[in-house]
């Protein structure tokens, strides 16, 4: 079990994100590229869990979301 806040920087398509939240982190996973996160209905099928993805520069990360 993972507790408290995860930011997964770089998360791409979001197989460790997937991964982490199935075990219990929480918090926004970002990339700078909208194609490497991709659309839901592109992502795995796996996919179905409680984690958000954002297209975001992790290097400009004046106001966290």
């Amino acid at each position: 079990m993972l507790t408290g806040i995860l930011l997964d920087a770089g998360c791409g398509t979001g197989d460790h994100t997937i991964l982490a939240a199935r075990h219990g982190a929480r918090g926004p996973r970002i990339d700078v590229s909208p194609r490497a996160i991709g659309p839901p209905a592109v992502r795995p099928p796996r996919a179905v869990v409680d984690t958000r993805f954002v297209v975001l520069d992790a290097l400009h990360l004046d106001h966290p979301r």
